[in-house]
């Protein structure tokens, strides 16, 4: 529920604006619905509070900052160290993921490093869902249709925008060489 948390966390906020914490998460949440214009100030707001954070959250903002501004290396980096710092945060390591699968080049190597962290963020909380988008379309995207099917089903029974769903839905049945009605 990323949309209800954006907006209770910018509530928290508009309470105290110095709540490093929950800027973070608002940024954190505005980045997962794809509002990076919103996302950007938020960190920008946990980063100029970080004194009062955690060093896992700093190294996290720090990530979230550089991924939003597209710097792939710097992402990457702070992503690592966010989750040497704590390894038992799924968020760290969907974090990591995203960096790999977003900002550097694909390829079966770069990608195998992006699955590794999304399907460590679900070893480390498999009620943690977000990653498992990209766990259905990388499996898909090697012909592990079986796999594929898996994560696309967990993903269908939590995810509340079928328009992330319903692609992923029709390339596995492409995939299996179904017969796909384009028409609606």
């Amino acid at each position: 529920h990323f949309a209800r948390a954006h907006e209770r966390y910018r509530a928290a906020l508009a309470e105290d604006s110095t709540f490093a914490l929950a800027a973070l998460r608002g940024a954190q949440a505005a980045s997962w619905l794809d509002r990076d214009d919103d996302a950007a100030p938020l960190v920008d707001v946990a980063l100029a509070h970080r004194a009062t954070l955690p060093a896992y959250h700093v190294a996290f903002a720090r990530g979230l900052a550089h991924h939003l501004a597209g710097a792939a290396d710097s992402a990457v980096a702070h992503f690592r160290t966010a989750v040497v710092l704590d390894s038992l945060r799924p968020e760290g390591w969907m974090a990591l993921g995203e960096a790999h699968r977003h900002l550097l080049p694909s390829g079966v190597a770069l990608d195998s490093v992006a699955e590794a962290a999304f399907a460590r963020a679900r070893q480390v909380d498999p009620a943690f869902t977000p990653p498992l988008f990209h766990l259905a379309e990388l499996a898909l995207s090697r012909g592990a249709l079986a796999q594929a099917d898996t994560a696309l089903r967990a993903f269908a029974r939590v995810a509340p925008d079928q328009a992330l769903v319903r692609p992923l839905a029709l390339a596995l049945r492409c995939a299996r060489g179904e017969r796909v009605d384009w028409g609606g």
